[in-house]
């Protein structure tokens, strides 16, 4: 614990586990040998962007075409089909981008199912922190809604929000600011009265676009992309409001 610092991010979170609850030595040494210690050793955690990105690479090796991770990372912050399309033109794919998205879903699932998802440390405590202290929310996310409710329910933050925006209900998709505009009418709040948290170029030009303050979130192990036009790029999330 005292390396919590150098741990990655699905470890700091088993131990922030630990530390949670009434353990004693021996069974956190037990927890720490199993669980912990095995996923430092095989690197298994990942950003969902990098499981999106390993398992677009794997479907378009599936069709014969190998590339670098780089060549798509423009694509993360849209919805996934909008991605598949994208992918369909710039490399002649055969089958129906909705095809395609479906198998990609299908390989998230599996991994998931197999490494667990786990929220980045100090995310859930600030939502519910923003939550306690009176702070309208809602979740504006290119996923369908299915997905997001599921993300939340997973770590117990869905009664945080007012309301759950998905892109693909929208007209368009980030970086169109059509997701923003709609989560700010839902909320009855005026555009420079939203402050956004993004992890997408996509979405910091979609929250731009829409005129709003945005912090851009860049999480160790991110997909690399130019989230330069956030009015402020961060590592970790505020431990206080006073942010």
């Amino acid at each position: 614990a005292t390396r919590r610092d150098a741990l990655d991010w699905e470890s700091q979170f088993k131990l922030q586990q630990a530390s949670d609850i009434d353990m004693t030595l021996e069974s956190f040494y037990e927890l720490y040998e199993k669980d912990v210690r095995p996923r430092l050793k095989e690197n298994t955690w990942m950003t969902k962007q990098v499981i999106y990105e390993k398992k677009i690479l794997q479907v378009l090796a599936e069709e014969g075409i190998t590339i670098k991770s780089e060549e798509i990372n423009d694509l993360f912050g849209q919805s996934l089909v909008i991605i598949c399309r994208e992918l369909k033109a710039r490399y002649g794919l055969e089958k129906d981008a909705e095809e395609y998205a479906a198998r990609i879903y299908a390989l998230r699932d599996e991994h998931i199912e197999k490494n667990g998802l786990y929220p980045m440390p100090g995310a859930v405590e600030f939502v519910r922190n923003l939550r306690d202290a009176g702070v309208p929310l809602a979740v504006a996310s290119s996923a369908h809604a299915a997905t997001i409710r599921a993300n939340m329910d997973r770590f117990g933050i869905t009664d945080c929000f007012d309301y759950l925006v998905s892109g693909v209900d929208c007209a368009h998709g980030k970086p169109a600011p059509d997701i923003y505009l709609k989560a700010a009418a839902l909320l009855g709040k005026g555009l420079a009265e939203c402050i956004v948290f993004e992890d997408s170029a996509n979405g910091v030009a979609a929250a731009k676009a829409a005129g709003m303050y945005c912090y851009a979130f860049v999480s160790p192990g991110a997909v690399p992309q130019d989230v330069s036009p956030a009015d402020k790029i961060i590592h970790s999330f505020p431990t206080d409001l006073n942010f």
